[in-house]
């Protein structure tokens, strides 16, 4: 069974904010840091040293609170749709950037 309404939008105060720095709840009231944060802080400043591992990282992140909020909340068929359309446009636009950014590759 999926929650949410019947035309398959989720409502804005269960729509997950990606940036943990501005995340509210409901009220307006700012979220709690998780007990993650402080260990995602220490990623960022190792991003300069190993930055493809860095890319790993952002993306296990993404799909684990992608997967948590699906878990808990539920979706739709039109919500996995649209889902499918973003990351598709995601992915399209990472990976141009990465074949063209500065750096390049690897000096394997």
């Amino acid at each position: 069974a999926s929650a949410g309404p019947a035309d398959g939008a989720a409502p804005a105060a269960h729509r997950p904010s990606m940036d943990k720095t501005d995340a509210k709840d409901a009220s307006g009231a700012a979220n709690a840091p998780s007990p993650g944060d402080a260990m995602r802080g220490a990623d960022a400043k190792n991003a300069a040293d190993r930055p493809e591992r860095d890319l790993e990282r952002l993306l296990d992140r993404f799909r684990d609170d992608v997967r948590d909020v699906a878990r808990d909340h539920g979706v739709t068929a039109a919500q996995l749709g649209e889902v499918r359309r973003h990351l598709s446009t995601a992915a399209a636009h990472i990976t141009a950037l990465l074949h063209t950014g500065s750096g390049g590759g690897r000096d394997d």
